[in-house]
């Protein structure tokens, strides 16, 4: 049954990641799908702490499903100064806190594990707002991630992180040309 699990949340990821390359709302439905599927197989193997992370996904995505629903949804955008030093902050201090957190219950990296985290989390509300900034965000985090999966020796994941970073990349791409189009028609 695991596999089963396992096989689709990996075709929802890639369909979230394809899908939102070009701003489909859509997207958000397999986001949830795998990471509900991701949480629920973290409680099974006993690693509450990142199931209550890829749960917290899951809000965000419905979150972004529904603001990108509205009469007047988010135009593609860059970060704002003022948006950029809250997010630097908040992904320093999440990291600091959320480390000295893991590293109570012996996590392998906790403080790795908790800027990867915290990356991820402020990348997914950036993106919630459609902003293009997301994306070198989650680099930051797949980077720190494929790091914890080589020094953990779990290289079939540093596979998965690959391919998610090669998304972001395109994803500047794209979304640059989506929003100097939309300047255009303004």
């Amino acid at each position: 049954m695991e596999n089963v699990l396992e096989i689709v949340m990996a075709v929802s990821t890639f369909m979230y990641s394809f899908l939102i390359l070009y701003l489909k709302r859509s997207s958000f439905i397999f986001g949830v799908l795998a990471s509900g599927i991701m949480g629920y197989i973290l409680i099974l193997e006993g690693v509450y702490v990142q199931a209550i992370l890829h749960f917290m996904y899951v809000v965000m995505y419905i979150y972004s499903f529904f603001s990108w629903s509205t009469k007047n949804p988010p135009k593609v955008s860059n970060i704002t100064k003022k948006g950029l030093i809250v997010s630097l902050i908040y992904i320093l201090t999440f990291s600091l806190v959320m480390g000295f957190a893991f590293s109570k219950i012996e996590a392998s990296y906790p403080y790795i594990d908790a800027f990867s985290a915290a990356c991820s989390m402020t990348a997914v509300f950036l993106l919630s707002r459609k902003v293009i900034e997301h994306s070198y965000i989650f680099i930051a985090s797949n980077i720190a991630s494929i790091w914890i999966c080589y020094m953990t020796e779990d290289y079939v994941t540093i596979l998965s992180f690959v391919v998610y970073m090669i998304f972001n990349i395109i994803r500047i791409y794209v979304w640059e040309k989506i929003r100097n189009k939309e300047k255009l028609t303004i």
